[in-house]
């Protein structure tokens, strides 16, 4: 029972924060009210979390110790720099000849929000997912819970952030002063959910009967036949839904997966449908309203989330030698 297994010593709790640029506010926003509900910030209460894109920046602010209040205000002060919106004629279309966004302003201003800290200033276990171009794999940046070979805590917060944020066509690849050459990580994993799932079982070994996930998802419209308008062709009556497809397939499969290993009620998804219907993630002129659909999400749900992930602090994070 959900009561029994918050008073459980052993019950591990994962925190897994979706990709979605700008909506982003959404899972930011939920977490602010349950943070303005519990009193203290939303981090301290998770023993792991995992985040892409934008969901792997609320996770590096939740682990420097950032409350989620704090991360959202930096939402709405970054968004009209990061995602300056062009009005006028144009002769290609964004994005198609070139970047739609310069990462340099993302670097700024996560440069004056951070600084040069490093991930192993992390309070809480972090993994944020990245594709590495070099490789030509997948990539997981992990703080110190895990042997010195496989983590990551010299590395500066700045270099994980860009590299999970560089979301092909939005930005051009974050190219480290070490050579690497990373693009975000929702090319593989938009919904880190199963990502967490795996470290917490095969690389920090826990039971899989003791751990309970909160997957925060964006609010990405499903993509699906409906009112008897048929989806096929070329690319060209594709490419408006391509994007979405392969976001909401991944979401599907990694919610699936999940269920599989923990059980169906050990991973609590908290994804609002947009009653707009709208999916973009580039428009800071929706943070608001987005905002508000987080903060009335964690409303109604509050007191479904709560005896499970926010009843008590987690134990405090001790990185390994």
């Amino acid at each position: 029972m959900p009561g029994q297994a918050a008073n459980s010593a052993a019950m591990k709790r994962i925190l897994a924060l979706d990709g979605g640029g700008l909506r982003g506010v959404i899972p930011a926003s939920f977490l602010a009210e349950v943070e303005r509900r519990i009193g203290a910030p939303a981090g301290q209460y998770f023993d792991l979390i995992a985040g892409t894109s934008t969901g792997g920046l609320i996770a590096l602010g939740l682990g420097l110790g950032y409350s989620a209040q704090e991360i959202l205000r930096l939402y709405k002060q970054w968004g009209p720099v990061v995602f300056p919106q062009r009005r006028g004629p144009r002769l290609l279309p964004p994005g198609m000849a070139a970047p739609m966004y310069d990462l340099d302003n993302l670097a700024r201003v996560l440069r004056e929000a951070w600084g040069d800290r490093r991930l192993g200033e992390s309070r809480s276990r972090l993994v944020i997912t990245a594709y590495d171009l070099k490789a030509g794999t997948t990539h997981v940046w992990r703080t110190a819970h895990v042997p010195a070979a496989e983590h990551h805590a010299e590395t500066p917060v700045l270099d994980v952030a860009l590299s999970t944020s560089a979301a092909p066509v939005y930005f051009d690849p974050y190219r480290t002063g070490t050579g690497l050459a990373m693009v975000d990580g929702g090319v593989w994993a938009s919904c880190p959910v199963m990502v967490a799932v795996a470290e917490a079982i095969w690389e920090l070994g826990w039971d899989a009967n003791e751990i309970f996930v909160l997957s925060l998802g964006c609010s990405h419209a499903p993509v699906a036949e409906t009112g008897g308008r048929q989806l096929g062709g070329g690319l060209l009556q594709w490419a408006p839904h391509l994007v979405q497809l392969f976001l909401k397939a991944q979401e599907d499969s990694a919610l699936a997966m999940a269920r599989r290993v923990l059980g169906p009620n050990r991973v609590v998804r908290i994804d609002p449908p947009d009653p707009t219907g709208n999916s973009r993630v580039d428009d800071p002129a929706d943070m608001d309203r987005l905002s508000d659909l987080g903060r009335r999400t964690a409303v109604a749900t509050y007191a479904r989330v709560q005896p499970l992930f926010f009843a008590a602090p987690a134990e405090p994070f001790a990185p390994v030698a």
